[in-house]
């Protein structure tokens, strides 16, 4: 059997990341990338009747949230197994379906570390489901809550050369400028909290759910099918920050469109140390100032600004924040270097007074 016969009875990934198990696309078949491609279109066992029972199998797993299989019978006399499994998310919603179809005969092979997140657009918040955590960000035992914030996750990656592009479908996502099932696909390299290097693609789509807009995702391993290549940049960028933190200021990396703080270089210090697990409130008389802070550097050529935000965590009233933005790049920016600390009394008098 050569490579390629193998790969292609190998396990498919098919997303059904819009809601709708008939709208499901091949997203891998085997080693293949497929990108969001009809599941007629795979290369092995290409027969409208063989494609019929995948769709059954997608529907009925996607229902029953359950394994289900189906024989396919060709007039040929031909028969072929077609076995699939949900890929969950954290809340028990289908995202995904593996699917596994040959001979009845052949063996079959273990399926692909897969794993899903749902962000909430409102919250700023990810919800992992399972596989995650464990499998690909190699936590031995993660906290029970599944809930994380941009920057816990952020920790993680080595490489993301398509991050600017996701910040900007995130972007287009908050001022509701993309369609419903809009679609993303980008490799990312992780150093997971057991230091093992993997890489993983992932697969996305936003939707409309009851508590906002929200970008559903899938998580594969496909570090043996194309290996990660170690690379430094990242930590590079974390320890010359620590090293130049000489205060008690955090100091993290933001999307200047967005406003979200994608990592944590130097965690904030006391009273904003809440910030690395959650998302704070802006005071909403602070909201226009923290907009047009960000704006001021994509369309004035801006390179620092300071102001003063004041912020609530779940626990705390609201505190003085003293941030400074420095951009970061020159053609087309798009990142700045974050610092906050919490304001002294002389930060807010040079300031003045803040009128809501």
């Amino acid at each position: 059997m050569t490579d390629s016969a193998k790969d292609t009875r190998d396990w498919i990934v098919a997303e059904t990341l819009a809601g709708n198990p008939d709208a499901a696309t091949l997203v891998f078949e085997g080693g293949k990338r497929r990108g969001f491609t009809k599941l007629a279109r795979r290369s092995y066992a290409n027969h409208p009747t063989v494609t019929e029972k995948i769709h059954e199998v997608i529907r009925e797993v996607t229902q029953d949230c359950a394994p289900r299989s189906r024989t396919a019978r060709l007039p040929s006399g031909d028969e072929f197994a077609v076995q699939g499994v949900p890929i969950q998310s954290g809340s028990g919603e289908v995202f995904g379906v593996q699917l596994w179809v040959g001979r009845p005969d052949e063996a079959i092979p273990p399926r692909r570390t897969v794993g899903t997140f749902c962000w909430n657009a409102r919250t700023d918040t990810t919800i992992h489901g399972s596989r995650i955590e464990e499998d690909i960000l190699g936590m031995k035992n993660p906290p029970a809550s599944q809930e994380r914030v941009i920057p816990q996750i952020f920790q993680f990656f080595e490489a993301f050369d398509k991050q600017p592009q996701y910040l900007e479908f995130v972007a287009d996502l908050l001022e509701e400028r993309l369609e419903d099932a809009s679609r993303f696909g980008g490799e990312i390299d992780l150093r997971g909290d057991d230091h093992k290097l993997r890489r993983v693609f992932m697969t996305v789509r936003n939707a409309s759910e009851a508590g906002g807009p929200v970008i559903r995702g899938l998580v594969h391993d496909i570090s043996d099918i194309d290996a990660p290549q170690p690379t430094s940049d990242r930590q590079v960028v974390r320890e010359t920050a620590a090293l130049m933190s000489n205060s008690d200021r955090g100091v993290g990396l933001v999307d200047l469109r967005s406003g979200i703080i994608t990592e944590w270089l130097v965690p904030p210090g006391e009273d904003l140390e809440a910030w690395t697990t959650e998302v704070p409130q802006i005071h909403p008389g602070d909201q226009r100032k923290y907009e047009e802070t960000r704006l001021s550097f994509r369309s004035n050529g801006v390179r620092v600004a300071e102001l003063i935000l004041h912020v609530r965590f779940a626990h705390t009233g609201w505190i003085p924040v003293d941030v400074t933005i420095t951009a970061v790049g020159r053609d087309g920016v798009s990142q700045g270097l974050i610092q906050v600390s919490k304001a002294t009394a002389q930060a807010l008098m040079d300031n003045g007074l803040s009128m809501w």
